[in-house]
């Protein structure tokens, strides 16, 4: 692209009133679809002059057009803020940055934008918020949230530690336009379902029928073998014959307290 083309392309940028947001700004209205990027590296005969760029490619959509029901992460109940009014518009910009402050990396030129730019006169009209967005929580916070689940924290000590680690590192902030930085009620369910995951426990399945992997007569898949060890008796769910399993675990150490 020329310098001119460049130019061109910097000042419809400016007169469309486009911006590019932040990934997680679950406040704007604006969002970004999807995202790629690769490295260039500037020509010079002299090495210490080579600087690193970063030329990355996204498609923007405006959330008054995202239908959540569609797509990878469809869903039944609407969680973005913005109402879906049918709103078209979008485009695609390709973009080179420079990225030797990696936190504010600097727009130096716009290499490619194409898209669909006319507003529905809804789209137009929507200036606030529908409903408050699910905003995720604070990384940070969540891995160290994890880490006490490993290892088995209670419930009780896990909350008041996360809000000591949340004070020591944004003091009484809730949270900013990115993330939480407490914790909500429904957010031990999630860590649960992680560290789940991460035992090999499937999320989709019924209750019924991972207990059933864990511990039938025949080939058991517990995921961890002291359930195995901690099994007294077990009768398994039989659909049109029971209406419930049944389940006896004594570990070890009951045992022998016993």
């Amino acid at each position: 692209m020329s310098v001119i083309h460049d130019i061109n392309a910097c000042e419809m940028f400016s007169d469309l009133g486009l911006y590019i947001p932040p990934d997680r700004d679950v406040r704007s209205k604006l969002a970004i679809v999807t995202s790629d990027s690769d490295k260039c590296t500037s020509l010079a005969k002299d090495p210490t002059k080579i600087r690193q760029f970063l030329r990355i490619r996204r498609i923007f959509q405006w959330q008054c057009g995202a239908d959540h029901e569609d797509g990878r992460h469809a869903s039944k109940k609407r969680q973005i803020g913005w109402e879906n009014v049918g709103c078209g518009a979008y485009f695609r910009l390709t973009s080179t940055h420079d990225v030797a402050d990696k936190e504010s990396p600097v727009l130096l030129t716009i290499d490619h934008i194409m898209g669909d730019f006319t507003h529905s006169p809804q789209c137009l009209e929507t200036e606030i918020m529908s409903r408050n967005p699910r905003t995720p929580l604070q990384p940070l916070l969540r891995d160290f949230a994890l880490g006490l689940l490993r290892k088995q924290t209670p419930l009780p000590q896990l909350r008041q530690q996360c809000r000591e680690f949340s004070r020591s590192h944004w003091g009484t902030q809730a949270g900013d336009s990115l993330y939480r930085f407490t914790l909500s009620p429904y957010e031990t369910t999630s860590l649960y379902r992680t560290i789940a995951q991460e035992s090999g426990i499937p999320q989709r399945s019924p209750p019924e029928n991972n207990l059933d992997l864990w511990f039938r007569g025949e080939n058991p898949s517990p995921p961890d073998p002291r359930l195995a060890a901690s099994c007294l008796s077990y009768t398994p769910l039989i659909p049109g014959h029971s209406e419930r399993f049944s389940i006896i675990l004594s570990t070890p150490e009951q045992r022998l307290l016993a």
